[in-house]
């Protein structure tokens, strides 16, 4: 259970996530670690299958100092590392990644999709609809405070995501 928010403005992506995590027994716990990773010039976020988004977090290597079609980067180089590292690990569970890269966001999967939503932000995890929601109505307020108010109310809606939450700007163009 989680919530990361990823949102484009002004050739730069903001990110942000909760702190819970889930354990089987149903308990919840907030987490010492990040739930997003900054590799190179690139913010990954993961949600799904704890043990796939540790395993990924520590394969993933930074692009080159430029990439052209970030598309292409991802679904050909990235998405595909991520895939046979999980595959070589014999860890099974689903994975969902947020990904902020030369100042867009981009969905991924462990199934190897690869998207960008034209609305220019999105959000994973048990919380997305929410926060996307908070991210739609909220259009003309300040990027960080639409990110917090966002995981605000993805927190205050779906059990499984809570404070403290994390904000952060990286993926720049450039």
């Amino acid at each position: 259970m989680t919530c990361i928010v990823g949102l484009e403005h002004a050739g730069a992506a903001w990110m942000g996530w909760d702190s819970c995590v889930s354990s089987d027994d149903g308990g919840e716990y907030a987490a010492a670690h990040d739930k997003v990773v900054t590799v190179g010039p690139m913010l990954i976020g993961f949600a799904g299958d704890l043990a796939a988004a540790t395993v990924a977090a520590y394969a993933v290597r930074p692009p080159a100092d430029s990439v052209g079609d970030v598309r292409e980067y991802l679904a050909t180089e990235l998405v595909p590392v991520i895939r046979r590292v999980l595959k070589d690990s014999d860890v099974d569970g689903g994975l969902d990644m947020l990904i902020a890269l030369s100042g867009e966001v981009w969905f991924g999967n462990s199934d190897g999709v690869v998207y960008r939503p034209r609305c220019g932000y999105g959000a994973i995890g048990s919380g997305a609809h929410c926060a996307i929601g908070a991210l739609y109505a909220l259009e003309c307020i300040e990027p960080r405070q639409r990110v917090s108010i966002a995981l605000e109310a993805a927190g205050h809606l779906c059990s499984g995501v809570g404070p403290p939450y994390r904000i952060v700007r990286g993926g720049q163009v450039g």
